[in-house]
């Protein structure tokens, strides 16, 4: 059922106040572009120096609600990191406190708190995320938003790297075609010890992420690229692959920078904010762990 926005915007209210409740869709406004406040601005602009505490130095304005698919290999899923949170926490906790209703949608599960769902598979490649994520992609009501970080195990596993941005390309057509979301594309974080020799390959990969992006932006579609490749430090990987809460962390807040002025449709459907089930007891997201 839609109603008026002013009707809508009454229970945005109530969903601010910390009540899960049924959001309905107004059909008399275009959902804006999310933004962020100056307050984002003003974070330390170097990729290794993000602020620890993301959503105390990042708002983000907007009344659009997010129903997302985080999509993607090992590291979307939170491998090796107990308790296998990913960035998915805190940013779901920084949306939360910034007043912006979000609940996770997915396959599976993985971490520490309620709305933890996922499509993150471990050891897969972009062709194989494509292939497991086909249910998900199928369901409705539909993601509004998909956060992608996939590539790693091609070029761990040698899978015809030269033709990976093709192959990405692919992923993002099917996603797009069958949810209709807004896209975030991660230009995927480097490798660290005992995998260094790999990175040659990382970047040239992700020096081919913004052309297949733009092919799809000059078609219309609401995609970005999100440079994840120097966010994370060598020594924020676990295990030269996976990295750690900090490293999570950071990749949380450049996943919230890549919102900045990204235009995402209004929910379809019945929706239910679960995003304050990421944040802690004392309000602050600074004060989650992992």
């Amino acid at each position: 059922m839609r109603y008026s926005c002013l009707y809508r915007d009454l229970l945005v209210g109530v969903l601010l106040l910390g009540s899960a409740v049924a959001l309905p869709i107004c059909e008399d406004e275009e959902a804006p572009a999310v933004s962020a406040s100056t307050s984002l601005a003003s974070s330390p602009t170097s990729s290794n120096s993000l602020p620890t505490a993301i959503a105390s130095s990042a708002k983000i304005s907007t009344s659009t609600a997010l129903r997302i698919l985080a999509l993607g290999d090992s590291i979307t899923y939170g491998f090796n990191e107990n308790p296998s949170n990913s960035y998915r926490k805190f940013l779901q906790c920084s949306l939360s406190t910034s007043g912006v209703p979000a609940t996770y949608i997915g396959t599976t599960t993985s971490g520490d708190w309620t709305n933890n769902a996922v499509d993150g598979y471990v050891g897969q490649t972009i062709e194989q995320i494509g292939s497991s994520a086909s249910w998900i992609l199928g369901q409705s009501p539909p993601p509004n938003l998909v956060l992608l970080h996939a590539g790693s195990n091609d070029i761990l596993h040698s899978v015809n790297v030269d033709t990976a941005p093709q192959r990405l390309g692919t992923l993002l057509d099917t996603v797009i075609a069958k949810t209709g979301a807004s896209v975030l594309v991660a230009q995927i974080i480097k490798l660290g010890e005992g995998y260094e020799q790999y990175n040659d390959l990382v970047n040239t990969y992700n020096a081919a992420i913004p052309a297949v992006v733009a092919t799809r932006v000059a078609a219309g579609k609401n995609v970005k690229v999100v440079d994840m490749s120097g966010r994370v430090d060598a020594g924020e990987l676990i295990d030269g692959i996976h990295p750690v809460a900090e490293g999570y962390r950071k990749m949380a807040a450049a996943w919230l920078a890549g919102l900045d002025g990204l235009k995402v449709s209004n929910v379809t459907g019945a929706f239910v904010d679960l995003g304050a089930s990421a944040v802690p007891s004392s309000g602050n997201c600074a004060d989650l762990k992992a």
